[in-house]
Order: structure tokens, then sequence, then C-alpha cells
């Protein structure tokens, strides 16, 4: 037995010598291959290169979701101002009395609801696009069939409403082409009001909320949670406030090049496969984001430039995503046909993405959302519902009691309904709900992410 011992420990004393030998020919000390750098396993001890993948793997997810009302922090768009501008806009007017396209059809949703302002902008846009549909069926020839035209046309006539909508000025143009000009019009209106805010996010009037944003992201970033955030803005918010100190993957690159004429294309294997970067994804696209038509390329596919914005709508291809149900590939997800669009690279890689850290979230943060897109609440929802989850809302609403009677209350209720706790105002405190429940994990703050940042509330959260 003692000479077993002592042959043991004799091999092991050769191993190690062998092994400051391979190091110190820059080679692997375990599979002896040439270095150029020194590989994660040698560059720590064996205990603590353990340590470290244990605190890795420990690591919490926090899955941030930001609505348009985050915008609004930075001067982003209310729908109303967008809503007002597409109905006084007169560029097209009707046949008969001659008034907006836009007032137009918004009489025609109001009579038809009996709702007087239930529409806004992404319902207009819906009708447009449900127009345009039908009539790409209504005119197909030749080779039509249940894959390539939609069946709107049989059971439905809708040549008044065209006519009507053409106008005077339209009569002459063929139906596909007027329709075309009219919805990328009407599409550009909302991208041009949308980019205002663009250039102001990093401007001087916002350096103490960009201030306020980056402590908030170290605070989650030292309490152990890998951030994945999300918008359904158009915007480059995080990558344009938080690149100097975080590096931020956009699904394209990490970091930005300084030529304003650089474009990059998405990252097909990193947004798969990588689920410990810190993520900015647009799950309804970006103003950033251009389309290529270069068939070299494997056919048409989004880029995205950094430092310049595409607000006109390319009409040079249809994608198709229900069967005989013609859609644009544009770079803003807007109106009625979000769910269809997600069906485009790379949004369907985002909203796996999305899906994916949802259901292995233990925070998520939602921001200026207003819980009305129902794929978006269904994969929030995988997060919200598991029991040792907590969940913040940032909301805005004038007081608590006029919040609990509002539709977004509700669907954020119903997904609380298989959690512990039942959201309640806190006395003395205007801006909080919190769930009764011993350790509050189900919170609700009341006076908008601009407030909530500035303030620091979330050193109370």
């Amino acid at each position: 037995m003692k000479l077993s011992a002592k042959r043991a420990k004799r091999k092991k004393k050769e191993q190690k010598r062998r092994r400051k030998n391979l190091l110190r020919q820059s080679k692997c000390s375990y599979c002896k291959a040439r270095l150029i750098k020194k590989p994660v396993h040698i560059t720590y001890s064996k205990g603590n290169f353990k340590k470290k993948q244990t605190l890795e793997s420990k690591r919490k997810i926090a899955v941030i979701m930001l609505g348009a009302g985050a915008a609004k922090a930075w001067g982003g768009a209310l729908t109303s101002e967008i809503d007002t501008i597409i109905k006084s806009d007169k560029r097209y007017t009707t046949l008969t009395d001659n008034i907006p396209v836009g007032e137009f059809i918004w009489q025609k949703l109001d009579d038809f609801y009996g709702v007087e302002h239930c529409a806004n902008f992404e319902t207009f846009l819906g009708v447009l696009e449900f127009l345009l549909d039908y009539i790409f069926s209504d005119t197909n020839e030749g080779g039509t069939s249940p894959a390539n035209t939609s069946f709107i046309p049989v059971v439905s006539s809708l040549n008044s409403w065209y006519s009507e909508m053409k106008g005077s000025k339209g009569q002459s143009v063929e139906d596909r082409i007027f329709f075309s000009e009219l919805l990328k019009h009407y599409y550009s209106i909302v991208a041009t009001k949308i980019e205002e805010y663009f250039w102001n996010i990093t401007s001087e009037e916002n350096n103490q909320l960009n201030k306020s944003l980056k402590a908030y992201i170290t605070h989650l970033n030292n309490s152990g949670y890998t951030i994945r955030a999300y918008t359904t803005n158009y915007d480059r918010l995080f990558p344009f406030v938080l690149r100097d100190n975080f590096q931020v993957f956009d699904g394209f690159n990490v970091k930005d090049a300084p030529e304003n004429n650089s474009s990059y294309y998405y990252d097909i294997e990193k947004i798969l496969n990588d689920r410990s970067c810190f993520t900015y994804y647009n799950l309804h696209g970006c103003l950033y984001w251009g389309r290529s038509f270069d068939m070299t390329q494997l056919g048409y596919k989004f880029f995205c430039t950094p430092h310049q914005t595409h607000n006109t709508v390319e009409f040079r291809s249809l994608e198709t995503a229900n069967p005989g149900h013609a859609i644009l590939p544009i770079n803003i997800v807007t109106g009625y046909n979000k769910v269809q669009r997600l069906s485009i690279e790379p949004l369907n890689l985002f909203y796996n993405s999305f899906i994916t850290d949802c259901n292995n979230a233990d925070l998520i943060i939602s921001a200026g959302y207003s819980y009305g897109d129902y794929h978006i609440n269904r994969a929030l929802s995988l997060g919200i519902q598991k029991a040792n989850s907590k969940h913040l809302h940032i909301g805005f609403s004038y007081t608590p009691e006029e919040y609990v009677h509002g539709s977004e209350f509700r669907a954020i209720d119903d997904m609380h309904r298989l959690s512990e706790g039942i959201l309640k105002v806190i006395p003395d405190d205007s801006k909080w709900l919190k769930s009764d429940d011993i350790k509050q994990r189900r919170k609700v703050y009341l006076s908008g992410l601009k407030d909530f940042l500035i303030n620091k509330e979330w050193l109370n959260d």
C-alpha cells in the first residue's frame, strides 16, 4: 500500500510538471493543442473555474418588455397625435364629399362599432391592408388557387368603397397601383411621426433620464440578472443609451461602426443559441432596418443601418403568411397583421427567443405596454403565472381607482389569477399597487417610466 501511494504521488507530481512545461510552450495543458490565447480551462484554477461556471449558471433572467408608453418618457409620439395627422391629411380625398380618406374610414369605423374614438391608426392601417388584399385577389387572372388568392371577394363586394376612396384624381389609375401607393403613403406618415423623437433620445434634455436608466440597468446587473430586453417600439433606445456601459446585442451586432453607411445582417446563430447576452430585440420591427433586394443574398432580407432610418415603404415584394393572403414585408409591424408578419425573419427569431426567455424568467418588467397584443400577452403569461417569479409593471394613470377599472389592469389581473396574492392599493402611496403575499411578487407602478427612473423608485421595489 505504501509503494502504491508513493507511485501515485510521483505520478501526480510528474503530471503537474508536464502541464507546466506545456504552458511554457503555449500549449493547452489538457489537449496539448498549440494556443494563441489561453483557453478558459487553464485561465482559472480548477476550483475557481467550477465556481465561475456555477455563478454563471445561477444568474437570474430579467425580461424587460417596453411598449409605446415607454417611448413617451423620451418624447415619443402619442397614438392620438398620429390619429389626428392621418385624419386631417388631404393628399387623398373621397369622390363624393371630397373629405380626407382618413376621416372617411374613421367615420365608417365609428358608425359600425357605434362608439366614437374606439379605433386608432392601427385599426385604420388594418382596413387599408384588408382592402389591398381584397383588390389583389379580386384582380388576379389565370392560375388562381386558394394558395395564392384570398376568398374574400367571393363573399363580399367592396367596389363602392374603393371607388369612393379613389376620389376624382385616382379614377384613371389602376386599382392595384393606387391602393399600393395609398397604403405606402399612410405608413410613411406613421413612420415619419415616430421618427421625430429618435434624434432626441441622447439629447441634453434627456441626460438625467439616460443616467437614471443606466443606474437602473446597473442595479439589475449587480443583482445577478441577465437582462433580456424586448420592445414593440421601432427605436434603438437601449443601444443608443447603454452601449457605452454594456454590450447590447440587437440581433444584428454588438457594437455599431462609426460609419453612417455601415449595415449589418441579423445573426441567426447568436439569436437562437446565446441565451446569456444582454439583448434589445425589436419584436415589431425597427425604423433602422432596411430590406435587401439582392437575390444573391438568398432572397429578400432585412438589414440594420445603425445611423440611418428608413421611413418609406418599398413595394418590390410580397410575402405569404396564410395561404392566399399577401402581406407587405415592411420594417415596422403595425395594423392588424402583426402575427402574420411575425413569420418573417428575423421577427420570428426574436419572438421565439421572447417565448423562451419569458418561460425561464425570474423577473418580468413591463413598461408602457398596454397589454393589447394577445400574442405578446401569451408569452408574458408564461413567466408571470409562475409561482416563484416576480412581475413589475410600470404604467401611467391619474389615480389607482381609475387604473383598476381599465382594460390594462384587467389583463394583468387575469394573468395573476394563478399566482399567490391579490393586487391592492398601498395606503398613503398613490403610486403603487402591490400584491398582498408575503414577498409582494406582483407590483404596478402608476406614475410612468420617467418618474420611476429619475426618482429611483426601483430602490423601493
